[in-house]
């Protein structure tokens, strides 16, 4: 299951989900949060011994993911390496062979290289991609040294969304503006459906095979899993939000 404090559960493979309030609503962004951001920084640099303490540190949320195994088996990997100094050698060496290179990565890690025929960097996906970033007001720091859809950049674009909803759902000066969040619910599902869905499950199902460490057999395992199911959450929480507007 996937609960908050509030007592929202939601199974895996169920289609909707009920939230009893706002603060129902406040408790799974928070959590769809913390997922967005594990892989984020994941998949973008490798995982430092700060990373990995706050992966540690944050097991309490993530055990709420009951039924995410993924999670877990990431969150085991990061108490391992910070305990043992080959396993750290071997998390970095990882990530290099699966993230970097030089030889060839199981798994291309851009959508445009993923879905073109001849596998072409900044062909017209990664132009669709920065175009939604446009209509999102969406800037990112790595932008000189990294194609915009690198998985990395797409991941941190959904969690930005998040923490911008969050940020409405939990003002305690003003009145909570769903119409706000209908309409940042919405992108990330448009996100999804248009570009991430499209590529990153089956890249990381390509990965997976190839990934020896529990952090990043769990992060593949993660990101197969978890993507096509956040988008049965955000079409659950358009649900709960519209009925309450």
């Amino acid at each position: 299951m996937f609960e908050g404090v509030s007592g929202c559960r939601v199974a895996p493979q169920a289609d909707v989900f009920a939230l009893k309030d706002v603060n129902g609503l406040a408790d799974v962004m928070n959590l769809r949060g913390h997922v967005y951001s594990l892989a984020r920084n994941l998949t973008c640099s490798y995982p430092s011994v700060e990373l990995l303490t706050n992966i540690r540190k944050s097991q309490p949320v993530f055990s709420l993911m009951e039924d995410f195994e993924s999670i877990h088996k990431i969150c085991a990997g990061a108490v391992q390496c910070l305990s043992d100094e080959h396993s750290y050698a071997e998390v970095q060496n990882e990530y290099t062979r699966l993230f970097v290179g030089p030889a060839s990565l199981p798994a291309p890690l851009w959508e445009s290289v993923f879905l073109d025929k001849e596998h072409i960097l900044f062909g017209e996906d990664t132009l669709a991609v920065r175009k939604f970033y446009a209509m999102c007001n969406f800037e990112f720091h790595e932008r000189a040294t990294r194609p915009d859809d690198h998985i990395s950049i797409e991941l941190e674009l959904l969690y930005r969304l998040n923490e911008s909803a969050l940020q409405i759902v939990t003002a305690r000066d003003n009145q909570v503006n769903l119409k706000n969040i209908l309409s940042i619910c919405e992108l990330q599902l448009q996100f999804l459906r248009c570009h991430l869905l499209r590529w990153a499950p089956e890249a990381f199902a390509l990965q997976l095979p190839h990934a020896s460490t529990l952090v990043y057999q769990g992060l593949a395992e993660l990101l197969v899993s978890f993507l096509p199911y956040d988008a049965h959450i955000l079409i659950a929480l358009q649900g709960d939000v519209a009925r309450w507007i």
